[in-house]
């Protein structure tokens, strides 16, 4: 009878455990899954609304520099086709924190820059975003849009008064990253003056290839014994995002076949494939960037960039204007300062000939937009106006580290197309 009753006892006790065993796992099983659908639940996207976001403002960029381009180019003032371009981001920076509004979203806009000029037509802003709900603080962004227009060389057969231009479109792609040719310009899509006249009709030939096109006419105007110069304008508008772009040439006539090469705006370019950055009045490739060693308060770092020889006389604008995307990269979170000197002038046979310098302070704070566009106007002196063929134009940049520790990174390329122009303004 013992016996018996010692065994009861000890089946009773393993039930007792099984039954334990199976409410612990029950238990650590709805623990794991209450830990799982708290983590679904708690999923914050914040990628995908910063994503969301900056996308929607390139795109809102994109169309405020297709408005300020087609005004400017129709006729407006600089400043009131510029307006138009303000007031649309600003009414979208206004709609985008109404349709965030319970996400606790701040927009802090940058300063945006406008360049309508001989070739070019870009805008540049930054942004600073923060989103309260996900713990964002001053995450910032740099976004453009660009579309240059390069005339590559024009000829000009005097006794048929038949007129064949060659030129290059493109615009910055996504993000500024890189260089898009545009292939599908159509007739439409232009529109040619010469001297001020309306060109009514021509011929655009196929699409050559690498954003390239060639144009014929016959001339509006009578080539005569008076008639020594022409000026030739090409306004182009980009068929998706109706963005225009103008470049103008003066074109000495003779009676020959005259050829023409755009020397007006010197672009920093990167050699070929080599890593050499040099100054070249056709720009190539996609966005890139070259930057000074890193560097500790007090010291400095000298960068030399050259041309090479120009291929005829050129007559330098009585003023010239040089702009810079450059930024100032921290090291370790601290706040500094690079003071950075711009000296540009050319040499010859003869000499160096100083065109001007200057200074620009590119600083850096914790968060904020940054700035990177940054602009010197250099006036010419009179004697040195006319630069001789075959002189090099040199464009030196030191940068003293003021404070904290850092980079310097100079920006060419894309939609930071860092820039000289000598002349030809229009």
């Amino acid at each position: 009878m013992n016996r018996f009753r010692n065994d009861r006892r000890g089946q009773f006790v393993i039930l007792v455990a099984v039954i334990i065993a199976a409410f612990m796992f029950s238990l650590i099983l709805s623990i794991s899954q209450i830990s799982t659908r708290r983590q679904e639940v708690s999923y914050e996207p914040v990628d995908e609304t910063v994503l969301a976001i900056t996308s929607d403002f390139e795109r809102c960029l994109t169309r405020a520099l297709a408005i300020v381009s087609q005004k400017y180019f129709e006729g407006v003032s600089y400043e009131n086709a510029k307006d138009k371009g303000e007031e649309l981001i600003e009414n979208w920076v206004s709609s985008v924190l109404e349709s965030y509004g319970g996400f606790g979203l701040n927009i802090e806009k940058g300063q945006t820059s406008w360049f309508l000029d001989n070739g070019i037509s870009q805008v540049f802003s930054q942004l600073s975003v923060s989103i309260e709900k996900y713990g964002l603080r001053r995450l910032s962004v740099s976004l453009g849009k660009c579309v240059m227009l390069n005339i590559i060389n024009v000829a000009i057969d005097r006794d048929s008064s038949n007129i064949r231009i060659e030129f290059q479109i493109f615009q910055s792609g996504k993000e500024g990253r890189r260089n898009e040719p545009i292939p599908n310009l159509t007739e439409n899509s232009l529109r040619i003056k010469v001297n001020d006249t309306v060109v009514e009709n021509f011929t655009l030939r196929p699409y050559i290839g690498r954003g390239r096109y060639i144009v014929e006419f016959t001339s509006p105007i009578e080539f005569d014994d008076e008639v020594t110069a022409i000026t030739i304008v090409i306004i182009a508008v980009t068929p998706e995002d109706n963005i225009a772009v103008s470049a103008r040439c003066d074109v000495h006539v003779s009676f020959e076949p005259e050829i023409y090469h755009d020397w007006s705006t010197l672009y920093l370019a990167k050699y070929e494939t080599k890593r050499v950055i040099i100054l070249s009045p056709e720009p190539n490739g996609g966005k890139d960037e070259f930057g000074t060693p890193p560097r500790s308060h007090g010291q400095s770092e000298r960068v030399e960039i050259r041309s090479e020889g120009t291929p005829f006389n050129i007559i330098l604008d009585p003023e010239i204007n040089i702009t810079l995307f450059m930024e100032a990269s921290k090291n370790k979170g601290k706040n500094f300062t690079i003071l950075v000197t711009v000296t540009f002038g050319y040499y010859n046979n003869t000499g160096y000939y100083l065109i001007g310098t200057g200074s620009i302070e590119v600083g850096k704070q914790r968060g904020g937009a940054p700035n990177l566009s940054y602009n010197l106007t250099f006036s010419v002196p009179e004697d040195i106006r006319t630069v001789p063929k075959g002189s090099i134009f040199e464009l030196v940049i030191e940068a003293y580290f003021l404070g904290g520790e850092g980079t310097l990174k100079i920006y060419f390329g894309g939609d930071t197309p860092s820039r000289i122009k000598i002349y030809s303004k229009l």
